[in-house]
């Protein structure tokens, strides 16, 4: 009977090679920081920067969690925004009677859908038990 000869396994040794980074290559570019302060402080959207430079609106967030610096441009860029038009609002609304006009409700909603402003005025009402009878004594019936 003819013997069986056994397979020895040989141990390889791999090369530790770098990771290549999977999918396409970041357009990123620090330059796009100074781009965007400039952008922003004309008036333009953080959205409309990112048309300017040729990405999605979503590769401009995650721009910004993943590199500090151009979070901080963008914050930078909205504070020059805000500046912006609050300074148009500012010069057409003080300056009005021989010249500039401007659309107030159009500069309102521009401004509360950019920067948070709100019509909406909170009252707080106390409750006093006087109050709570008076409202209470509305409501029976008269007398006969």
């Amino acid at each position: 009977m003819p013997t069986r000869k056994k397979k020895v396994l040989k141990k390889t040794t791999k090369k530790t090679t770098e990771k290549k980074p999977v999918g396409r290559p970041t357009k990123y570019d620090k330059k796009y920081c100074e781009v965007v302060i400039e952008l922003m402080a004309k008036g333009y959207s953080k959205e409309a920067c990112a048309g300017a430079i040729g990405i999605a609106k979503q590769t401009l967030y995650d721009w910004a969690k993943a590199h500090k610096e151009f979070s901080d441009a963008i914050s930078i860029g909205e504070a020059r925004c805000q500046f912006f038009w609050e300074s148009m609002g500012v010069d057409y609304t003080v300056f009005s009677k021989n010249g500039k006009q401007i659309n107030g409700q159009v500069y309102g909603l521009n401004m509360k859908n950019r920067f948070n402003w709100s019509d909406k005025k909170e009252v707080q009402v106390e409750e006093s038990e006087k109050k709570k009878t008076f409202a209470f004594d509305l409501l029976e019936e008269p007398e006969e």
